[in-house]
């Protein structure tokens, strides 16, 4: 059977902290004190805790790509401004439709 890999808990079971400090000293809270940021610091390192992307971004609502998105999106208004038309065949496929 495949190990799960660590989370947030675990890293506060073995550094005798709450999750909540645990997250605290990942967003980088400064009123955390330099012995407990140490203790949570070598409980990730031990445990190899990696944050899970997907559920930060469900967590936040946040995906940190909009500004990406967004410039793909506007590229792509520019180039379909400018695309030849297309035509699309009875199985779906697109063909150049002849200008004009």
């Amino acid at each position: 059977m495949a190990r799960r890999s660590p989370n947030m808990q675990d890293v506060a079971d073995v550094a005798g902290v709450s999750h909540q400090t645990v997250s605290r000293v990942l967003n980088g809270f400064e009123n955390i004190r330099p012995e407990t940021r140490e203790r949570v610091v070598a409980a990730i390192s031990q445990l190899g805790y990696r944050r899970n992307a997907a559920a930060r971004v469900l967590a936040t609502s946040r995906t940190h790509a909009l500004s990406e998105t967004r410039a793909a999106s506007q590229a792509a208004a520019g180039r379909a401004a400018t695309a030849p038309r297309s035509r699309s065949t009875p199985n779906g496929c697109l063909r150049s439709a002849p200008m004009g």
